[in-house]
């Protein structure tokens, strides 16, 4: 006997039912009245009756649950249990039903083989879940046999439509034509303050612990749905509206009151009937951990260790927000790229349209350092961004409050000159980020701090770009030397995109820093004759900031810390050093070369003049110096891949330099595990 019942005087208890039958007793509801008229007298001879009390107390409960209402509901339909009724023949069984037999059919298919489970029957014998059940004829032969042929029997999606959402048909395509019916009737008012939203997901993969012997076991598949109206509905109206059969139920009460045999029995088996079908339809309190639940991401489910089901199986109704999404509603999504920990709304925003179609997130790490801004700062940064009551716009001193904050970053090194724009992209929402990036005033002033640091470093005597310099040759063009080269660029930049400048065009005078705009990787392809003899010398320096000759204006890449060069070179970058030495702008001036006396007129070095030999190999030593690292490139044997065949460094010689080589490198800084195509690179490429 339950507490209250402890508690309650047989009088209280009467009391109560009394009240329960009178509440109930002019409702216009079938199944109320069917319920009402079964139940036994709360009195025999005068005297209460604790049993009938009891049953129509339960009643009453049950009663007052049909009528809760809300606007947002947590449902879950089964598939087996609604397309199937038990088989139950015998009329002395309780919970035997004649609405069983005149809607018996024959079974729906054995999907996820959920027929064959082995379960529990009323004498606690093991049998097939199949020869328990009957089909229903409402169901079984009116397209809801199959749970939907979208789905293998692993319950994996094997067909999509073109946003990669499981087709529906079948039982999942009858539970979605009631959200449609749903939403028509909830949309008809042009005018409602509340938007209507609906999400629905299939749960073919679930599994649960067979306690007999240990083993997991296929849950049997079911669909959740996440419902939010702008009105209220009652927990009737809602099992109604998603096809629950009042009246089977209300027929099988009916039949119960004009007989006597096991009464009461026959009353209370399908009280919790009803009971078990109320529980799939539980008003939502949490509606964020709702909608995360049904891809198992909320934290209960993650901490369960629910099976996790892709966002893109989730169907959604958003009518009045077309905008959105589950994703950026629920803030889960399938990717990796946001770490555990980042505030929520960092998350979301990080999934906005502008950051998705320039894949912001890739920037952005668990911590500082392994990225280029860690959560903790953007969540940092988005808070400073307040608005006055009633203000659509950051106010003023929201603005200058993030204007410093960017400022200190920059000046403090944790953020390049580069990175304002995607630090604003990330930390606010896009319709903010583009009001702060439109704003005059706000961008004058950044623009007059990134004015500062840019000409500070350039002028400052003590700066030191500690640029590193990579050359990447390959046998032939088309096998993946670009490509390569933009891998350590994102590695070592954290994600940043490398400025690119134009190949070369012969007809066309080669400018190759008119587009740069302070980034710190660039990856260059060059050629012998595309930048003169002492301006390449300059670029390469490893320590110097220079400054190069433009078209437009002279410019500096003061914040190049990683340079990349490639062409195509049969013999790797000797070739390229000996066709500088030989054809780059300036070089004929140094006094090595001659010309030939032949008629093809072509540039050659000088023999037997021992004061031309020592300025060809001073030039080369400088040359050779300021191209530290290199990686040469050919194409396998099958022809189906690249292979990665020497990565050299420059070492001098010694100190009487009569030699200059490069040596294989034995130990590596980083590795950087590429892809060149289809076929793994036979080498690992190394620093």
């Amino acid at each position: 006997m339950s507490d209250d019942k402890k508690s309650e005087s047989i009088e209280e208890r009467y009391a109560k039912a009394s009240n329960y039958l009178n509440r109930y007793s002019h409702s216009s509801r079938k199944l109320y009245q069917a319920i009402l008229k079964v139940l036994p007298p709360l009195q025999v001879n005068d005297q209460y009756d604790e049993d009938n009390i009891n049953l129509a107390i339960k009643a009453g409960k049950i009663l007052d649950l049909l009528g809760e209402a809300s606007r947002t509901w947590n449902i879950s339909i089964h598939w087996l249990f609604t397309v199937c009724n038990p088989k139950i023949t015998d009329q002395s069984n309780p919970k035997y039903s004649p609405v069983y037999k005149q809607h018996a059919s024959q079974l729906p298919l054995n999907r996820f083989g959920e027929l064959d489970h082995l379960e529990m029957d009323d004498d606690d014998k093991l049998i097939r879940a199949g020869d328990k059940l009957v089909g229903d004829d409402c169901f079984v032969g009116k397209g809801c046999e199959d749970y939907g042929a979208a789905w293998d029997d692993d319950g994996n999606v094997i067909k999509r439509d073109a946003r990669g959402q499981p087709i529906l048909d079948g039982f999942t395509a009858w539970v979605a034509r009631h959200v449609d019916e749903l939403q028509k009737i909830c949309c008809q008012n042009p005018n409602r303050d509340r938007h209507f939203a609906a999400f629905q997901i299939n749960h073919t993969r679930d599994d649960e612990e067979n306690q007999r012997n240990g083993e997991g076991e296929h849950k049997k598949a079911h669909s959740h749905l996440v419902v939010d109206m702008p009105t209220r509905c009652t927990r009737y109206q809602m099992m109604e509206l998603f096809g629950y059969s009042f009246d089977d139920l209300t027929e099988t009460f009916k039949w119960i009151d004009q007989i006597n045999d096991q009464r009461n029995e026959r009353i209370e088996a399908f009280l919790e009937t009803l009971q078990g079908a109320m529980q799939n339809f539980v008003v939502t309190k949490h509606y964020v951990f709702s909608l995360q639940y049904l891809v198992h991401q909320s934290s209960k489910a993650k901490r369960d260790q629910k099976t996790p089901y892709a966002i893109a199986e989730v169907m959604s109704w958003l009518p009045d927000d077309p905008g959105k999404s589950y994703s950026s509603i629920a803030g889960v999504y399938d990717d990796e790229t946001v770490a555990k920990g980042i505030d929520s709304a960092i998350v979301r925003n990080l999934h906005s349209p502008y950051n998705l179609a320039h894949h912001t997130a890739r920037l952005v790490g668990r911590s500082d350092g392994n990225r280029v801004f860690s959560g903790h700062q953007l969540s940092e940064l988005r808070s400073l961004g307040t608005k006055g009551a009633g203000k659509m716009n950051f106010s003023k001193q929201s603005k200058k409050l993030i204007l410093d904050q960017l400022m200190e970053w920059i000046y403090s090194g944790r953020m390049q000159v580069t990175d304002w724009k995607d630090a604003i992209h990330a930390a606010f929402d896009d319709s903010d980020a583009a009001g702060l990036i439109t704003d005059g005033i706000f961008i004058s002033r950044l623009t007059a701090v990134l004015d500062d640091q840019r000409e500070s470093t350039i002028n400052d005597i003590n700066a030191d770009c500690n640029m590193n310099t990579i050359f990447i040759s390959a046998a032939q063009g088309g096998i993946g030397k670009s490509y390569l080269a933009s891998r350590p660029c994102q590695y070592l930049g954290k994600g940043r995109t490398p400025y690119m400048t134009a190949a070369e065009d012969k007809g066309k005078t080669v400018d190759c820093w008119q587009d740069y705009r302070d980034q710190a990787a660039v990856i260059d392809e060059v050629s012998p004759s595309s930048i003169e003899w002492s301006a390449l010398k300059d670029m390469l320096d490893p320590h110097k900031i220079p400054r190069v000759a433009s078209r437009f204006h002279n410019t500096s890449p003061w914040n190049l810390n990683l340079l990349v060069m490639t062409n195509v070179y049969s013999d790797g970058v000797a070739g390229y050093v000996r066709d500088v030495l030989h054809y780059a702008p300036g070089v004929v001036k140094l006094g090595y070369l001659e010309q030939s006396d032949s008629y093809s007129k072509t540039w050659e070095l000088k023999t037997d003049d021992p004061e031309a030999g020592q300025v060809y190999l001073s030039q080369l030593s400088q040359l050779l110096r300021r191209l530290p690292i290199n990686v040469h490139m050919i194409p396998t044997e099958d022809g189906k891949g690249t292979e990665v065949v020497s990565i050299i460094n420059f070492r001098l010689g010694g100190r009487a330099i009569k030699n200059y080589d490069y040596v294989y490198t034995r130990e590596s800084d980083h590795i950087f595990n590429v892809v060149i195509n289809e076929v793994q690179c036979k080498t690992i490429s190394r620093r």
